[in-house]
């Protein structure tokens, strides 16, 4: 069997109140002594046109009976779009269902064993809208591509820029039997979601959230597909109900505070009706069989990290405790539908780990695992006990997909995420615990550089993660790192402050630190990796896209001779101008008017602040060599911004390189510029290597 060869691991949803918004806001916005291994035969370079273009396959799904398989493909008679094609896994026969070669299918869904439903936009927005499906319809067919419905009208062509867009959600399905789904959509207010049910045939809704508590932003469904908990925004507080009954129950407030208050939400509801909540409240529970309580204190209120507990659906009381970890928060609950049982937890501690609360399923990732050694193995209960999905994966294998077979419990391998790259031709990386100047616990992942010894410092690239309200980077296959290690740079990946998934203290304290403690926990992940002979304190460039950009500028800025250069992609610039801008995607929303004035500042009472953290008031400081990159079509981050620091950087005599695509927006869509900004960004800092 060949090695693997994105698959992205995070694919689960934020369920803390305090996180909520801040998940919705990024998705419209990826042993402390870390031991090189030593190089052996230098790596094939892989040309940048594969590692940068789509993948060929995505999100693979089986149909409720299992008969089928659905993914989204790219189609090279479709100008390489993503289209859907179904699998019969009985006959291995495919076939396209869709036929689209202006758009992408960027998400899809079994609404039963015969009929899909599907939203279409771009895989990654030209006009850097970063949820696609905003700017796409919903449609459904049938699983061999008759019958086909639109449900939603798409916005257009995306040539206008369309700042308050309707939109719908799939929430789930209803089941065999059945051509309803459940979906959220703002149709009553842009700020605010209802939940509808939709009939894929006849496109016709029927609300379901009457008498919702509060302005809702995140819904969680029983098994059934009725509302029954909420997470709602009034102004920077949020506030988390659930509902008894399903019908007629008034709703019960189970928290309610600031947007930086630690609290509780429910996440999901299970077959029996209790409530699986996710809080950051410390209380003694018992365990439940199969639960992981890792060091639980008694003795404070607020936990470090969240934890997951099952509560009576009347009262709300914590009844018992099923998952708990003393450095990461949790996740997604796990449960089995074929079952009807919760059966897990997904949680993230250097990679994506599923904790089993039941000893089926820990049997069954065992077995898996032994199979498929050194990779993380996904898998999720079907809703048949006939077959499933194993999707596999590690920092050198983007990804790869098998069949788990129930009866013979044996994989058989179906295909790749990305054909053409092997394990064994790329870079390994090693994810590192250290201390901040503060004490904070912080990690990075530190990817090796290609042909470079083991016991020689490396030229290395600090890629600084976007966002900044992301899950914190993990173990996982990324293309941009791996660009640089094959071409002989160690790649430092920070994980700063301010990011999810690693406890209250860490998220919390990244509040209105931008450029301030959040700029210094990438200098110290940076120090780290100089102190511990990884890289040379002589060859350091930074880099990075929205925030990333943002920090690689602030901190060619900041700490002027660190960085030998500096590359950013749709970069905020300034500061006061990301707060009170007109035309951005995000203008006018809840966002701007709460909740950036707590975590990024308030354009009044911080203007100080947000003058003296702003890239282009700080232009004259910066002594690295610049590339500015920017998009004519970019919603989030208008191309004042760049243009601005350009001028800035050039009255402070300054050399700048720049690139700008009129067609393009955060993160650029065609392979060609991928291609050559990466090309550009190498070429760039060579010279300001050889130039030290």
């Amino acid at each position: 069997m060949k090695s693997a060869r994105g698959f992205s691991l995070l694919g689960f949803a934020c369920a803390r109140p305090l996180q909520t918004l801040l998940c919705v806001f990024a998705a419209l916005f990826a042993n402390s002594v870390f031991a090189q291994s030593a190089a052996s035969a230098s790596l094939s370079i892989t040309s940048a046109a594969l590692l940068f273009r789509n993948p060929d396959v995505l999100a693979p799904s089986l149909s409720p009976d299992g008969t089928h398989m659905a993914v989204l493909a790219r189609r090279s008679d479709k100008r390489d779009r993503l289209n859907i094609a179904v699998i019969n896994l009985d006959t291995n026969r495919s076939t396209f269902v869709t036929p689209f070669d202006d758009s992408d299918v960027v998400e899809m869904h079994w609404v039963n064993s015969t009929r899909l439903i599907f939203t279409t936009g771009n895989i990654i927005d030209a006009a850097a809208n970063s949820v696609p499906w905003r700017q796409g319809g919903m449609f459904a067919i049938d699983r061999d591509g008759s019958n086909a419905r639109r449900l939603v009208s798409p916005l257009g062509n995306g040539d206008a820029i369309v700042l308050r867009p309707r939109y719908s959600i799939f929430l789930q399905s209803i089941g065999e039997g059945s051509d309803d789904v459940v979906v959220a959509a703002n149709d009553n207010n842009f700020e605010a979601l209802d939940v509808y049910r939709l009939n894929t045939r006849t496109a016709r809704k029927t609300l379901l959230s009457f008498e919702a508590p509060g302005d809702s932003r995140q819904w969680i469904l029983d098994k059934s597909g009725v509302p029954r908990a909420t997470i709602t925004q009034m102004r920077s507080r949020v506030a988390a109900f659930w509902r008894p009954q399903a019908e007629s129950s008034k709703w019960q407030k189970m928290f309610e505070g600031d947007i930086l208050e630690a609290g509780s939400a429910v996440q999901a509801i299970d077959y029996d009706g209790s409530l699986i909540v996710s809080t950051y409240l410390n209380k003694a529970l018992p365990l439940a069989a199969g639960a992981l309580g890792a060091n639980v204190s008694v003795n404070i209120a607020i936990r470090e990290t969240a934890a997951l507990v099952r509560a009576d659906v009347q009262t709300g009381q914590f009844r018992e405790l099923l998952f708990s970890h003393s450095r990461v928060d949790h996740a997604d609950a796990v449960f089995d539908p074929f079952r009807k049982k919760l059966v897990g937890v997904r949680y993230v501690d250097e990679r994506l780990q599923t904790h089993w609360l039941d000893d089926y399923w820990r049997g069954i990732q065992r077995s898996i695992d032994q199979a498929l050694p050194g990779q993380v193995n996904f898998i999720s209960p079907p809703q048949q006990n006939k077959r499933m999905l194993v999707v596999s994966a590690s920092a050198k294998n983007p990804g790869s997909v098998f069949e788990f077979d129930f009866a013979s419990r044996k994989l058989k391998f179906l295909f790749d995420f990305r054909s053409g790259m092997y394990a064994d031709t790329m870079a390994d990386a090693r994810y590192v615990k250290f201390a901040a100047r503060d004490r904070l616990p912080l990690a990075a992942v530190i990817t090796a550089a290609n042909g470079v010894p083991a016991n020689r410092p490396a030229p290395t690239v600090v890629l600084v993660p976007s966002g900044p309200w992301v899950h914190a980077p993990c173990l996982c296959w990324d293309a941009e790192t791996q660009y640089f290690a094959q071409r002989g740079f160690t790649v430092i990946v920070p994980v700063y402050r301010g990011q999810f998934g690693l406890g209250f203290r860490h998220w919390t304290s990244g509040a209105k630190q931008w450029g301030l403690t959040m700029q210094d926990d990438v200098a110290d992940a940076v120090d780290y990796a100089i102190k511990q002979g990884i890289s040379d304190p002589a060859r350091i460039a930074i880099m990075g896209t929205g925030y990333g950009g943002y920090a690689a500028l602030q901190g060619a800025a900041k700490t002027p001779t660190l960085y030998k250069a500096a590359i950013a992609m749709s970069a905020p610039t300034d500061l006061q101008l990301f707060q009170s801008i007109t035309w951005a995607d995000y203008s006018d929303s809840a966002f701007q008017k709460y909740i950036a004035p707590v975590l990024i500042g308030d354009e009044s009472k911080d203007a100080d602040q947000l003058r003296t953290t702003s890239p282009l008031n700080n232009a004259s400081n910066i002594s690295a060599q610049v590339f500015l990159a920017y998009g004519g079509e970019d919603r989030r981050i208008p191309q004042q911004h760049g243009t601005r620091m350009r001028s800035a950087l050039e009255r402070a005599g300054k050399t700048v390189e720049w690139m700008f695509k009129e067609d393009e927006g955060t993160g650029y869509v065609k392979v060609e510029n991928r291609v050559e900004f990466y090309a550009r960004a190498e070429a760039l800092i060579r010279r300001a290597f050889a130039a030290r």
